[in-house]
C-alpha cells in the first residue's frame, strides 16, 4: 500500500525513547505533533535520549523556544518505515504479553482482561495501521 503525505499517519508521531535508533525501547505513539510537544519537557529534548517518527516513518525533529517544546518533520530526510515497523512490532509484542498476563484472574477483586479469539493465539496486527490502533496513543 502506497502512504501519501497528506495521510492521517503524517500527523501520527511515534516516540523510542532508546539510545540506538534501530532498536525499540519506551514507544509511545501521539495522535498529533502538538499533542507530542505537550508531553515532551525542555530538558528531556535536550539529552537527546530518543528517536521520534511519525506514521509514515518520516524523522521528527523537536528543539525549545521560549523554554516550550516545538517540532518539525524533517523534510529532507528519505521515510524510514522499516525501523517504525521494527518500533511497532515490537511494542505491540509487549503489549500482547502484558495484555496476556492481566488476562489470568489473580484474586478476588481483579478483572481480568478479556482477549480476542485472535489475540490469544498470538494473531497481531501486521499493517503500520494496525499496530498502532493496537499499541494504543498516549494522550
Amino acid at each position: 500500500m502506497e502512504l501519501s503525505p497528506s495521510s492521517w499517519l503524517s500527523d501520527v508521531v511515534i516516540l523510542n525513547e532508546n539510545r540506538e535508533y534501530r532498536a525499540a525501547g519506551d514507544v509511545d505513539v501521539f495522535r498529533s505533533l502538538g499533542d507530542a510537544c505537550r508531553y515532551l519537557e525542555p530538558w528531556y529534548i535536550e539529552q537527546e535520549m530518543f528517536f521520534t517518527l511519525n506514521g509514515l516513518g518520516q524523522a521528527i525533529e523537536f528543539s525549545v523556544e521560549n523554554n516550550m517544546v516545538v517540532g518539525a518533520v524533517n523534510g529532507v530526510s528519505r521515510p524510514d518505515a522499516d525501523t517504525l515497523k521494527v518500533w511497532l512490532v515490537t511494542t505491540a509484542g509487549h503489549v500482547f504479553e502484558a495484555r496476556k498476563h492481566r488476562s489470568v484472574k489473580r484474586g478476588v477483586f481483579s478483572t481480568p482482561v478479556l482477549l480476542g479469539e485472535q489475540e490469544s493465539k498470538g494473531v497481531l496486527p501486521q499493517s503500520v495501521e494496525g499496530l498502532i490502533a493496537y499499541i494504543g496513543f498516549t494522550d
